[in-house]
C-alpha cells in the first residue's frame, strides 16, 4: 500500500490538567477516548520526564511539557510531542493499534526516511 493513499494519524491529545474533566486521564483522538493512562509515572516518562530529570530541574511533570515542547523557543517541538505520544499508544494502546495500525507503519515508514 503506497503512503498516499492511507490516511494520516490523526493528532492526539492528552487530558491532565483538570481532575474534574470526564476525559481526565484519557488519551483522545477529537472527543473519542482512545486510551486511558493508568501508570502517569510511566506516561510522564515515556514523553521524557524521568527522575533524572525531574532531580536536575525541579520541574513538576506539566512544567517539563510546557518548557520541552510548548513553549516559544522550546526545545523541542509539538510534532516531537505527537510522536512521543504516538509512540506511547503504539505500545501500550490496543484501541489505537486497531485503528491506526496501517497509519502508524506508514508513518514509521516516513520518520525513517
Amino acid at each position: 500500500m503506497d503512503g498516499s493513499t492511507v490516511p494520516p494519524i490523526p493528532c492526539v491529545q492528552y487530558h491532565l490538567a483538570s481532575t474534574y474533566s470526564p476525559q481526565y486521564r484519557w488519551i483522545t483522538v477529537g472527543d473519542d477516548k482512545i486510551h486511558f493512562i493508568s501508570d502517569l509515572n510511566e506516561f510522564y516518562s515515556a514523553l521524557g520526564y524521568t527522575e533524572e530529570v525531574r532531580r536536575a530541574t525541579k520541574w513538576l511533570p506539566d512544567e517539563f511539557i510546557w518548557f520541552e515542547y510548548t513553549k516559544d523557543n522550546c526545545n523541542k517541538s509539538a510534532a516531537q510531542l505527537q510522536a512521543k505520544l504516538i509512540e506511547y499508544l503504539a505500545a501500550r494502546s490496543e484501541t489505537f493499534r486497531e485503528r491506526y495500525s496501517i497509519q502508524y507503519k506508514e508513518w514509521l515508514k516516513a520518520s525513517a526516511r
